[in-house]
C-alpha cells in the first residue's frame, strides 16, 4: 500500500498523513486530539479531530460561561442572605430612654432614673421610691414605653423616715443573694465555668461565659430560685 504524505498539519505531535485508499488521517492524528486545545488543521473531511475539536472548544467555552454566571449568581444570593441576617441580628436601634422617662414623669415617678443599653437590649430603672407598690408601678410604666427592651428594675425602696435603715437592709440582702448564688453554682457544678454575678436591690445580673446553652439556662434557672431574688438578668455568653 502506497502512502501519499501530505503537508503536516498544525496540530502538536500530529504525524498526519492520508492514504490513497482510505482517505483519512493516520491514527496518530486522532490520538493527538486529546493532547491540545488547538484544533487539527489537516483539512481531511473524515478527520474526527478537525470536526469535533472546534465544537468541543465551543461547548467548553459555553460551559465555562454558564458555570461562571452560576457562581456569580450564587455569590450574590449568599451576600444578600448574609446582609439580611446581619440586619436582623443588629437589634433595635431605636432609643426608648426619653420616652420611658416621660412616661414615668407623667405617672408622678420623677425620682426614678432611666439608663439604656442598646447592645444589651435593656432599659434599667434606678433611683428611689417610697414603697414596693411604687417600684412595681414604675416597672409596668416602663414596659409600656420600652418597646422590646428588657426592663431591669434596680429601684431602691426607701420608706419615708427610714431611708438609712432601708439602704443598709437592701445592701445586706444583696450580699446574701451573692453568697447563696455562689453556693448554688458549686452544688450545680457550674463553679468551674466563668460566671460573674452581681446583686443590686434584688436584681441578680449574670455575666461571663459558659461552654453550652444548657449551662447558660441552668445558671439562670438556679439564680431565680435564690431567696430574695426579684429579677434575673442573664448576660452570659456561650463560648464553645
Amino acid at each position: 500500500m502506497n502512502t501519499e504524505t501530505t503537508a503536516k498539519c498544525a496540530h502538536p505531535a500530529c504525524g498526519c498523513a492520508k492514504t490513497d485508499d482510505k482517505k483519512h488521517c493516520s491514527q496518530s492524528c486522532a490520538d493527538a486530539a486529546g493532547m491540545s486545545e488547538i484544533a487539527c488543521q489537516c483539512g481531511h473531511p473524515e478527520c474526527p479531530t478537525a470536526v469535533s475539536k472546534p465544537l468541543e472548544s465551543a461547548m467548553s467555552f459555553l460551559k465555562e460561561g454558564v458555570t461562571r454566571s452560576a457562581v456569580l449568581a450564587s455569590a450574590a444570593v449568599l451576600a444578600l442572605i448574609l446582609c439580611v441576617a446581619c440586619n436582623s441580628n443588629s437589634g433595635d436601634n431605636t432609643s426608648y430612654k426619653d420616652t420611658v422617662k416621660k412616661s414615668l414623669e407623667q405617672a408622678e415617678l420623677t425620682d426614678v432614673s432611666v439608663a439604656e443599653d442598646r447592645e444589651k437590649n435593656t432599659v434599667t430603672l434606678g433611683g428611689t421610691v417610697h414603697s414596693d407598690d411604687a417600684k412595681a408601678k414604675a416597672a409596668d410604666v416602663a414596659k409600656g414605653s420600652a418597646g422590646n427592651r428588657m426592663v431591669v428594675n434596680e429601684i431602691s425602696v426607701q420608706p419615708v423616715g427610714a431611708e438609712s435603715d432601708a439602704k443598709k437592709i437592701a445592701s445586706n440582702v444583696d450580699d446574701g443573694i451573692e453568697k447563696n448564688y455562689k453556693a448554688v453554682l458549686i452544688s450545680s457544678k457550674l463553679d468551674k465555668q466563668h460566671i460573674d454575678f452581681d446583686a443590686k436591690n434584688g436584681v441578680l445580673t449574670l455575666k461571663g461565659s459558659v461552654a453550652t446553652v444548657a449551662e447558660r439556662e441552668e445558671a439562670q434557672k438556679v439564680a431565680a430560685n435564690v431567696p430574695n431574688v426579684q429579677q434575673v438578668v442573664n448576660q452570659i455568653d456561650v463560648k464553645r
